[in-house]
């Protein structure tokens, strides 16, 4: 099976659920500019370090932006889901989407934010061996995150003592998975390539925020269905492994 063909045909059956994520996304990041743009304004320049009030209301803009895209990763990694493994997997509709798996998008989004913020602090304040240091955990999480998360929702919902068992498709099938990982990887340099071909006032834009988005979150949901497909196949290779294994 040609992981990748596989997966682009799912997306290709699933393009309105597909194209609604794109959209909605875009709409919440340029929200989340304006936001950020207006605290900005407020802002006088080169002041070290940041007031309290700034810090605690950019933190909430990025949980505000991490939950809306969160729900909108649950219902419409669900639609796409359910339909790629019909009638094998099944969920109840947008409600019980988000209500089995916000949480396991959310905490994705969060750890992405953490180490953003982490690496933005230490900018801030001239440590450049540890802005380059938080590059590792930058670059492991945006290669791991997306097939992660895939598995762990593929199993039903977010339970804890069971994340190693929900993870092992990706051990098991781990030359399929290292091509989820490398297009995470793709995710994260496309989004640096485009950045640095921007002006620095342009890139700053919601425009340029949009744009940038455009791209990769379509790339978001070719990781995931590859993934679902390599839990797919997990699951109907049980009883070669000699279990009973069922998601």
């Amino acid at each position: 099976m040609n992981l990748i063909a596989e997966a682009e045909k799912s997306l290709a059956r699933n393009w309105r659920a597909v194209a609604t994520f794109v959209v909605g996304v875009v709409v919440a990041v340029s929200i989340y500019r304006f936001g950020y743009d207006l605290l900005e304004a407020r802002l006088p320049e080169e002041i070290t370090p940041k007031p309290g009030w700034y810090v605690l209301s950019t933190l909430a803009l990025e949980i505000a932006l991490a939950a809306a895209v969160a729900a909108m990763q649950a219902i419409t990694f669900a639609v796409i889901g359910a339909e790629i493994d019909r009638p094998m997997w099944k969920y109840g509709g947008p409600r019980d989407a988000v209500e089995r798996f916000f949480s396991i998008w959310f905490i994705v989004s969060l750890i992405h934010f953490v180490i953003i913020r982490m690496q933005v602090s230490f900018y801030d304040q001239d440590l450049t061996a540890a802005v380059a240091a938080m590059d590792l955990p930058r670059i492991f999480w945006q290669c791991v995150s997306l097939p992660f998360a895939a598995c762990i929702m593929y199993g039903g919902r977010l339970v804890w003592r069971e994340i190693p068992e929900r993870l092992a498709p990706l051990s098991h099938f781990l030359g399929r998975a290292m091509i989820t990982f490398l297009l995470g990887f793709l995710s994260l340099v496309l989004a640096d390539v485009l950045f640095a071909s921007m002006g620095e006032e342009f890139r700053k834009t919601l425009t340029a925020h949009a744009l940038v988005n455009l791209v990769l979150v379509p790339l978001d949901c070719l990781i995931f269905a590859a993934a679902w497909l390599i839990c797919i196949d997990y699951r109907n290779s049980a009883p070669e492994r000699g279990d009973d294994l069922d998601f």
